[in-house]
């Protein structure tokens, strides 16, 4: 099975892949016109509803060494994700499916299925699953109100967007940077939050009740990112909003492209945050 990043506009695509739209690759401009291809590995590929991806794991995942997931930005990752979680017993990694500006242009090969999930039964590797937060500044844990979990109102019982625009001041960020400051979950999953509708802070993933207010430095930023994508035998997933505030490209030595959305293992399960580096790191036995 080969394992496949590409742009929006890369031409025919062989089918005999598995695969998603990525936001460029580390070396190239932002929805490069390439595809690239991982070597080929044993495996299964699964597409579909969230429930149909689900029942194919239950059949056939006791076998999978690491799973890569990909979902299609269609919401509701956070749940599905806890529910693979209790089937699969393997490590985890992959994201959200990047998206161009034409909506005809697929993001998953099979343009109407929630998820695609590569099952990898590649018999001589050891797989290990790894996440990095580059937020790795601690402001403090906060209360967060909301009724809709993609919607956030309040922070502390303070209206969000007051609250977010008077930190923001003090820690000399602006009042639109939602990538250097964010919140995460208490397992260190980020959340990235936008004021798209210029009215409602939304956020990329299910907000927490508590939730850990956090930052990177500026020119922390290209380093950590080009430090975990050094990593050579491995597929890595980072996320599109870092990328939109790294310095300047550069050539890594895994195979890795910018998603909408990291899915990470952490604490033995899988979850769906923001503005998160994730691979899964690959070694010949």
């Amino acid at each position: 099975m080969r394992f496949a990043y590409y742009g929006p506009h890369c031409g025919q695509i062989d089918g005999d892949f598995f695969g998603c739209m990525t936001y460029g690759f580390p070396d190239t401009d932002v929805f490069s016109d390439e595809i690239r291809y991982y070597p080929d590995m044993e495996g299964e590929c699964l597409y579909g509803s969230y429930s149909a991806c689900l029942g194919l794991a239950r059949s056939v995942g006791g076998r999978a060494k690491a799973a890569v997931v990909f979902t299609n930005n269609k919401g509701g990752e956070n749940g599905f994700l806890r529910d693979l979680s209790k089937i699969l017993s393997c490590p985890v990694a992959g994201g959200g499916a990047a998206a161009g500006d034409d909506p005809s242009v697929f993001s998953l090969p099979v343009n109407d299925a929630q998820a695609g999930i590569l099952l990898i039964t590649e018999p001589d590797v050891s797989i290990k699953a790894e996440f990095e937060n580059i937020h790795r500044h601690i402001i403090g844990e906060c209360k967060l109100g909301f009724t809709d979990p993609r919607i956030l109102d309040t922070v502390n019982g303070e209206d969000a967007s007051d609250f977010l625009r008077k930190v923001k001041g003090e820690y000399g960020f602006s009042e639109n940077d939602f990538e250097h400051i964010t919140f995460s979950t208490l397992e260190g999953i980020n959340a990235h939050l936008n004021k798209s509708d210029g009215v409602n802070i939304r956020s990329g993933r299910d907000l927490q009740p508590k939730m850990i207010l956090r930052y990177a430095e500026a020119d922390e930023v290209q380093e950590r990112i080009e430090l975990f994508y050094s990593e050579k035998d491995a597929i890595l997933f980072g996320c599109a909003g870092l990328r939109g505030i790294m310095e300047h490209s550069f050539d890594a030595a895994g195979f890795g492209g910018f998603l909408f959305g990291e899915i990470c293992t952490v604490n033995g399960h899988a979850d769906f945050g923001n503005l998160m580096l994730s691979r899964l790191r690959i070694e010949r036995i």
